[in-house]
């Protein structure tokens, strides 16, 4: 005789229900394996981190944009070679050629910060046939101090171009002292207002002077030409 069983026994035609049938009607569910922990818990592969790659320009857009950078650093290198900037003032062509002979004739004494306005005025003494010897004329390889102190004794008249530059060059002032010591004939030009110091107060403050800031530009050159001797000329 046969045992009897807890199990209950199928009906003939019905189907043995599923593990996901088991489940929803009730019965307990599978005890999960430790190889399925694992693979729930295994860090995700480097490929899935790995970030997506940005898709890549066309050919052409990266041919236009590698032009364009190549044309900025050529204009970069073309300003880096670039000769640094020279003052207004002195990128002036010397007017004439200063005077070199036995005559008589002007030395013009000026600071270089003054030279457009100087130029001008003795751009038209020479137009005018004056001699006239400037610091322009010192030969390149001579001692800049020896060919101006020869200038300067050589000369008959000693006209010095005043200003607040002018007061503040060393050169004008030690040929106002050079001329002032050898009882040279000064005439003083202000271009501008300047305070002198006692120093040149002392040695130019009786000569003759004209206030070239004060006059039109027809007065000015009337009254120069009055005041310069013939002589100088021819």
């Amino acid at each position: 005789m046969k045992k009897a069983t807890s199990r209950k026994a199928r009906q003939p035609g019905q189907r043995r229900k599923s593990g996901a049938a088991s489940r929803k009607s009730g019965a307990s569910p599978r005890p999960k394996t430790r190889l399925a922990i694992r693979r729930k818990r295994a860090p995700a592969r480097a490929a899935d981190k790995a970030p997506r790659r940005v898709p890549r320009a066309p050919a052409r857009a990266a041919r236009v944009v590698g032009a364009r950078r190549a044309a900025k650093k050529a204009s970069v290198r073309k300003v880096a070679r670039r000769k640094p900037a020279v003052p207004r003032g002195l990128q002036l062509k010397p007017p004439f050629e200063a005077y070199r002979g036995t005559k008589p004739y002007i030395f013009a004494s000026y600071s270089h910060r003054d030279m457009r306005e100087v130029f001008a005025v003795i751009k038209r003494l020479a137009d005018g046939r004056y001699r006239i010897w400037y610091d322009e004329g010192v030969e390149p390889g001579n001692e800049w101090p020896e060919e101006v102190g020869r200038a300067l004794l050589g000369s008959n008249l000693f006209v010095a171009f005043m200003s607040p530059s002018a007061i503040d060059s060393r050169n004008v002032r030690n040929e106002i002292n050079l001329a002032s010591s050898e009882n040279k004939n000064i005439l003083v030009v202000f271009l501008q207002l300047a305070d002198l110091s006692e120093g040149m107060k002392l040695q130019i403050g009786t000569v003759q002077y004209m206030n070239k800031y004060e006059m039109t530009e027809k007065e000015f050159y009337e009254k120069l030409k009055k005041t310069l001797d013939p002589a100088l000329r021819g």
